[in-house]
This record gives C-alpha cells, structure tokens and sequence, in this order.
C-alpha cells in the first residue's frame, strides 16, 4: 500500500506531499485544482508515458514524483526536458523504455499492466476520468481473454459479490433511514406543544430573578440600617470621652532641665579629680627632699612636671573655691508618677483629636427627611412591586390550575423525555411559590425594620413625634402611586 506521495513542480503541484490513510482516501475540491494531476503523476510513475514534458511545471527545468510504499520501497520518477530517469531504492535507472515498467519497479510498486495470451495489456489500477467502468467498453472477446489470462478471476468475482451486496446493504439503508424521518417528522409534530412551555419556563426565570434581586435590595437595606445604628452607638460614645476628657486640668509648665543636668555632670567630674589630686598630695607629703642630683635635664624636666602639677593644684582648689560657694542642687520630686500623667495626658489629648475629628465628620451628617423619603419611597415601590408579581403569579397559577389535562400522546421516546422536564418545572414552580411566600415575610421584616427606625424620630416640619404606624402606611401609599 502507497503510504506517501510527494510531487515536486508536477503540473500545477509546486510542492505537494499526500499521505493516504489505511484503507480508502478521496480527494475532493473545485475544478482546475490539481486532483487529476495526482493520478496522472502516478500513471506516469508506472509507464514512462513517452513525450510527458507537459508534466513540467511552468518556469521549473524538471519534475519528479516520489512514491513509498509500507514495506520500505521509495520509488522516484524525474522527468527533464530531454530525459528521464528512475530511483528504486537508492539505485539509479537511465534509458528505460517508454510505455512499459522494469523489473524493480514492478516488485516495489506492483502496479504494472495485466498481459494477456494474444499480446493486449490490460491496466487494472488507474481508470480514466471520462472513461466507463472497466472492461465495459471492450469487446466480448477482450474480456474473456483478460479472465482466461488473469491469475485473479476469482478475487474479481468475489469482488463483484462485495459490490452487489453493498448494493443491497445501501437499498435497505436507505428505506430503514426514510423511515426514521417519518417517524423524527412525527415526533416534532407532537413535541411542538412544548415550546409553549419552555416560553412559560422562560417567564417562570424571570421572575425569580426578579424577586432575587428585590431580596439583594431588601438585604442591603438591612445592612445600611445596622450601619446608621452602629453610627449612633459610635457618636454616643465619642461624645461621652469628649465630656469626661474635658473634665481634666492642665498640666504644669516644667523647665528646661538639659542645662542643669550637663552642670551635674560636670561637678561629679570635677570631684573626682579633687578626691585624686588630694590622694597624690596626701601620698607626696612624708618624702625628704630629694638628693643632689647632678643630672640637670632629669631635673628639669621633674621641675616643670611639679609647675604643672602644682599649677593644676591652684586651679583646681580655686575651682574647689568658687564651687564651695554654689548652693546644692534643688531636690527633684519623682518622676515616674510625673511621667505616666504626662503619657496619660498625650493620650487623652490623641484620643480628643481623633473624637473631634470624628465629631467633625458626623456633624456634617443630616438626619434623613421624611418629607422627601427618596430611598424609603423606593424600597416601598420595589415592595409594591414584588406583591404586585406576586400577585399576578398567584393569579397565573389559579389559570394553570383551571387548565384542562393535556390531550392523549402516542407513545415514543421523546415523550418520557418531555414528561421528566415538565416534572422538574412543575417541582421548580413549587419551589418559586415556596419562595415568593418567604417574600411577605421579608415585607414583614422591613415593615417592623421601617417602625423602629420611624420610632422615636421628630418631624423636620412641624417639630412633632412620627407615628410609625402612619409612616408605614404613607410607604405604602406612595408604593402604590
């Protein structure tokens, strides 16, 4: 079997390369395409047709056709303007014989002409476009000649048998199929009712999404009126710290200290010296005099060491002096205690800016109007809305109710099929009434949500408490407006 065909500059093929798959490949596509061209490159694969440099494409200098098979043949075919040649498994083949096939080519390929006794060659593989199918347009004579020379007569028969059984085959598939589209047409003639239903099913889904969206408006509402309760609890609280807060004092005013502290530090130092130049003085006071020393430098230099040192002596006792004249330090009180005040202090006044702050940012806040009442007005008119679907669905369910039972189906298929979806709706349509009665007891909810908010609450009119009972029915009514 031929698992690849490449064609290079071939007729209209620049560079084509096919691989068939097992069993049967067609090759479908417009006209003027190249398709024949394929069965041309492989009749002259096969017979070296004499005088086929039409077969090189325009513009190129040669073509070639290359076939491999799936027991390791590569056959190719090069054809130039004066010659052509063959490569059958690597090996070249120059000066071969228009019209007839060689040896190699024949045993890789196996596609060579049937020769009968009186010298005709029959071609079993490749048929013409325009020509009838084989054998029928030659003479009786020619066709029992080809069966009394062909080794495969058999095989021939068996394969017309194949061919009138698939005949049949497809006879009886074809009236099996135009029964099925009979019986397909008169399921969809029953089934055509059930559009009327999935429109209904549509309508059905709308209004659930409906009613899930005024719940999503009913829950954020809830949600605003906890936040304006918290609200409240905070600006109570804040006020209470701001009054506690005001209650304390200020702190006293304390003086810089940094100067005194370096002062400190600089008499502990000089005390320390004095208590070590005493020690040496103390320590130097029992030594005799000192021998004559010849040695002058030595002297000298001892000499100026006691200038130095007694020079030192002076200025310190003079610094003993005039520091014997300060008075001590003032006694400092503990600081610990003053320290947490001054901590508490900076916290309560941290804490005062934040609740001014805050304070600030509520007092800018206005209490809701009631005689406005825009966002209350809506969520009334979304109520009014909701009871108004709900409703007209109670009333589309009282219609369904009335609905006499559908007509007698024949039985098919398709039907059981229906019945489950109309099950399933049915069972959806109970769950949506289930839910649009949890919606009156949201209506409750936010009527009850509607009387605490109202409750205790003055007009911004006349001054006067606000009925919560009035104030609900005033919803109501402009729900309904």
């Amino acid at each position: 079997m031929i698992t690849r065909i490449e064609l290079i500059d071939f007729m209209s093929h620049r560079h084509t390369v096919i691989e068939p798959a097992e069993g049967l490949t067609v090759l479908t596509g417009p006209n003027n395409v190249g398709k024949s061209a394929i069965v041309a490159a492989l009749q002259l694969l096969c017979d070296n047709t004499r005088g086929s440099n039409y077969a090189i494409r325009h513009g190129a200098k040669s073509c070639s056709v290359t076939v491999t098979t799936d027991d390791g043949h590569e056959v190719t075919w090069s054809r130039s303007k004066t010659s052509s040649h063959y490569v059958v498994d690597g090996q070249r083949f120059d000066r071969i014989r228009a019209g007839g096939g060689f040896d190699e080519l024949n045993t890789a390929l196996r596609l060579g002409k049937v020769n009968s006794e009186g010298n005709e060659a029959f071609d079993i593989h490749f048929g013409a476009q325009k020509s009838p199918i084989f054998l029928l347009d030659k003479t009786g004579s020619s066709a029992a000649q080809f069966f009394a020379s062909s080794s495969d007569v058999s095989r021939l028969l068996e394969m017309q048998q194949v061919h009138q059984d698939r005949v049949r085959f497809a006879k009886k598939d074809k009236g099996r199929l135009e029964k099925e589209l009979e019986d397909c047409a008169l399921q969809l003639e029953v089934l055509k009712p059930s559009l009327q239903i999935e429109e209904r099913t549509t309508q059905v889904e709308k209004l659930y999404s409906q009613w899930l969206e005024s719940q999503t408006a009913a829950e954020a509402f809830s949600e605003l009126v906890d936040e304006i309760a918290q609200s409240q609890s905070d600006t109570e609280f804040h006020s209470q710290k701001s009054s506690v807060l005001q209650k304390l004092e200020t702190p006293p005013k304390l003086e810089e200290t940094s100067r005194l502290a370096e002062l400190t530090v600089g008499l502990a130092t000089i005390s320390q010296k004095m208590v070590l130049h005493h020690g040496q003085l103390d320590s130097l006071s029992p030594l005799a005099s000192p021998p004559e020393l010849f040695d002058v430098d030595t002297l000298s230099r001892v000499l100026k060491s006691c200038e130095t040192l007694e020079s030192s002596i002076q200025r310190h006792q003079s610094n003993r002096e005039c520091l014997t004249q300060l008075e001590g330090p003032p006694h400092l009180e503990d600081t610990d205690r003053l320290e947490q005040l001054i901590l508490s202090v900076e916290e309560a006044s941290l804490r005062c800016i934040a609740s001014e702050a805050r304070l600030n940012s509520i007092g800018d806040l206005e209490p809701p109007k009631w005689a406005s009442c825009d966002d209350l007005q809506a969520v009334v008119a979304r109520m009014s809305a909701a009871v108004e679907r709900l409703e007209i669905e109670s009333a589309r369910e009282e219609r369904f109710r009335e609905l006499a039972s559908p007509p007698d189906i024949p039985s098919s298929d398709g039907i059981s099929e229906v019945i489950l979806k109309l099950e399933t709706q049915m069972q959806r349509m109970e769950s949506l009434s289930v839910e649009m009665n949890g919606i009156e007891e949201q209506m409750q909810l936010v009527e009850s949500s509607i009387h605490d908010l109202a409750l205790d609450q003055t007009c911004p009119v006349c001054g006067g408490n606000i009925d919560p009972e009035k104030a609900i029915r005033q919803a109501h009514s402009l729900g309904r407006g």
